[in-house]
């Protein structure tokens, strides 16, 4: 028996989170919904808030949160929100920060529902199954449903909030999440996997983003190189034929953005206008070290950049990177848990990127995880994406992770779960194989 069908039998203490969690990610990062006409009537976030609140009040809520808050990812994010809060007081526009609250407290809802899933295997595929099901249906229906509108041959869907860069990012993002639903589940899944990952990649080329495109191939890169032997052939001959096939595909217009921004010496907007990505990230690190520690104030940078302005005519532009923008806007206060944040993800990615170093279940090697964040910090520095929902529900996803690892430590153990971190016992793990001695977890 799987160690994962033995983790069934771990208690719940929120019946209802799973689903929940479930339609929180659905309205608040996919957001397929803006996708299909007439879907807005339906008011599907207000629902869901709904539904989220009434599945904390029908469990033990301080417990839950309780057994989560021994995991330092959930610590950091709550330093992040506070961070993020205490910023507005100080802010270049207090009111205007303040207007970011909502958000703010629609991040905190998704990133607890996502992690208090019950840390059993049956429980977090199950939610990890239905958010990519969701995301690998943002592609189809973003091709059937996209008009192009952005000049260049750059598609984007009317009323959806995504713009043609985000959806990019986003599909870069998740591609191998739902890719991994061919190989970790069964049946239809493996079709959903297929088709979803397929159009992933369309859209990325439908959307014209030279940010996503680079995004992309450091994903695919980074997944492949997560395997060995005749498998790590097999993934750099896959990855290499997808490449060359959606080059070969993609629209003329991507393909021009994409040679005169990399492969020429003609420079671009982004080098010599001041709207140019460039200048705002130059602009940017002048900005904070203005205000180091509190900075700009929460969704401050578009207000900065129109005092940067003195009266003159132009756009109050964002930061066009995520990791600028949350330095700049939150200074130290909110900086230090966002690359806290960032850090842990990584830490934990790494850890499922190779084979796993103690007698798991397969699903402990999971190198689409590394992938998901490669294409997070590469993506995310062309967007202004630092407090985006997708990002906090794959912070939440990497920390089930996490979770189900340290209740799979403790059940091949045969002892009670401790504090002590989830790397340096599968450090400890690892030494003992090696040396042929008995798993413990013990001092």
């Amino acid at each position: 028996m799987l160690i994962g069908e033995r983790l069934r039998v771990a208690p719940t203490h929120l019946p209802l989170a799973p689903l929940a969690a479930v339609l929180l990610f659905v309205a608040l990062a996919s957001r397929i919904f803006e996708l299909i006409p007439g879907a807005r009537t339906v008011r599907p976030t207000i629902l869901t808030v709904a539904f989220a609140i009434i599945a904390l009040l029908a469990g033990n809520t301080l417990k839950a949160v309780g057994v989560i808050w021994r995991e330092p990812v959930t610590k950091w994010f709550v330093a992040f929100i506070v961070g993020c809060v205490l910023t507005i007081p100080t802010s270049i526009w207090v009111s205007f920060s303040a207007s970011k609250l909502p958000d703010l407290y629609l991040l905190t809802l998704l990133f607890f529902m996502l992690a208090l899933t019950p840390a059993t295997e049956r429980a977090q595929r199950g939610v990890e199954r239905w958010c990519m099901l969701s995301m690998a249906l943002y592609g189809p229906l973003f091709l059937l449903f996209s008009q192009e509108g952005w000049g260049g041959g750059r598609y984007a869907v009317v009323g959806s909030s995504y713009d043609p860069n985000d959806a990019g990012t986003i599909m870069a993002v998740f591609l191998p999440l739902v890719a991994s639903l061919c190989w970790r589940e069964k049946g239809l899944w493996r079709v959903v996997g297929s088709v979803g990952a397929l159009s992933a990649l369309a859209v990325v080329g439908r959307s014209g983003s030279r940010g996503a495109a680079v995004a992309t191939a450091a994903m695919l890169l980074t997944f492949a190189l997560g395997y060995r032997g005749r498998k790590l052939t097999i993934s750099l001959l896959a990855v290499s034929i997808l490449m060359i096939g959606g080059w070969t595909v993609a629209p003329l217009a991507f393909k021009q953005r994409v040679i005169v921004t990399f492969f020429s010496d003609e420079k671009t907007y982004d080098q010599t206008e001041y709207h140019g990505r460039t200048n705002i990230w130059a602009r940017g690190v002048r900005y904070f070290l203005q205000r180091p520690v509190t900075g700009v104030g929460l969704n401050g940078y578009g207000i900065r950049e129109g005092q940067e302005l003195g009266g003159r005519a132009g756009q109050w532009l964002t930061a066009h990177n995520s990791h600028l923008q949350v330095i700049v806007e939150t200074g130290l206060v909110g900086a230090v848990p966002y690359l806290a944040l960032l850090f842990l993800s990584w830490q934990t990615a790494g850890m499922a990127y190779r084979r796993p170093a103690v007698p798991m279940n397969r699903s402990s090697h999971r190198p689409e995880l590394m992938a998901s964040v490669v294409a997070f910090v590469v993506g995310g520095a062309f967007l202004s994406h630092g407090y985006s929902f997708y990002l906090y529900g794959l912070y939440a996803i990497l920390l089930n992770q996490r979770k189900s690892w340290r209740s799979e430590l403790a059940i091949c153990n045969g002892v009670k779960r401790g504090k002590e971190p989830v790397s340096a016992k599968i450090g400890r793990e690892r030494m003992r194989n090696r040396q042929g001695a008995p798993a413990s977890l013990g001092a």
